[in-house]
C-alpha cells in the first residue's frame, strides 16, 4: 500500500514548486502592469 504512494509523494513537492513559481511570476507581472498603468495615468 505505502509503496504505491511513494512516487506520488516524491513528485508532489516538484509540482508545488512549479505552481508556486508560476503563481509568483503571474503576481509579479500583475503588480508591474498595475504600477505601470498608475504611472501612465
Amino acid at each position: 500500500m505505502n509503496l504505491s504512494h511513494g512516487p506520488v509523494e516524491c513528485k508532489l513537492p516538484l509540482i508545488q514548486q512549479e505552481v508556486s513559481s508560476i503563481f509568483m511570476n503571474t503576481l509579479f507581472q500583475c503588480m508591474f502592469i498595475g504600477i505601470s498603468s498608475l504611472q501612465i495615468s
